[in-house]
C-alpha cells in the first residue's frame, strides 16, 4: 500500500505520463478494474480520449508529444519484452531524465503487479464502472 501511495502521489513523472503508463499495463492485462479505474483518471490528467480508446484495444495511441510517445513506448517495451532497448533507454532518458525513466519503470512493475492480482482473483468492476473488456 505504501509503495502504491507513492506511486500515484509521490513521483515526479507527470500526471499525465503516469496515466498513459497505468492504462498501458491495465489494457496490457485486461484488468477490468484496473482501466475502469484509470481510463478516466487520465482522461482527467489530459489524456485525449482517442488516445485512451486506441491502448485500451491495443492500438497505438498516434501520441504526438515526445514524452507522451516515451512513456508509452517504454511501457509497451516493457510489457512485450520485459527489457528495454538501448534505443529506447537512451531516448527516454534524454526526453525525461533518468529519475523519471526510473519512476516509471516502477510504475510499470507496480501496476503489473495490480492488474496480475486483480485478474488472479477475478475482481470486477464496481457497480456504476464500464467494463473496458469482454468476458
Amino acid at each position: 500500500m505504501a509503495l502504491g501511495a507513492v506511486v500515484l502521489r509521490k513521483m515526479s513523472l507527470s500526471e499525465p505520463l503516469r496515466e498513459i503508463a497505468i492504462i498501458t499495463v491495465g489494457a496490457h492485462y485486461k484488468a477490468k478494474f484496473e482501466f475502469a479505474t484509470h481510463g478516466p483518471m487520465a482522461a482527467t490528467a489530459g489524456v485525449q480520449a482517442s488516445a485512451i480508446e486506441a491502448i485500451r484495444i491495443g492500438k497505438d495511441p498516434g501520441f504526438t508529444d515526445a514524452a507522451d510517445v516515451a512513456t508509452y513506448c517504454v511501457a509497451r517495451e516493457l510489457l512485450l519484452g520485459h527489457r528495454l532497448s538501448d534505443a529506447i533507454y537512451a531516448d527516454v532518458k534524454a526526453q525525461l531524465g533518468e529519475s523519471a525513466l526510473i519512476e516509471l519503470v516502477t510504475a510499470v512493475g507496480y501496476y503489473t503487479l495490480i492488474s496480475l492480482t486483480l485478474n488472479a482473483f477475478e475482481v470486477d468492476v464496481a457497480p456504476g464502472m464500464t467494463a473496458s473488456f469482454p468476458d
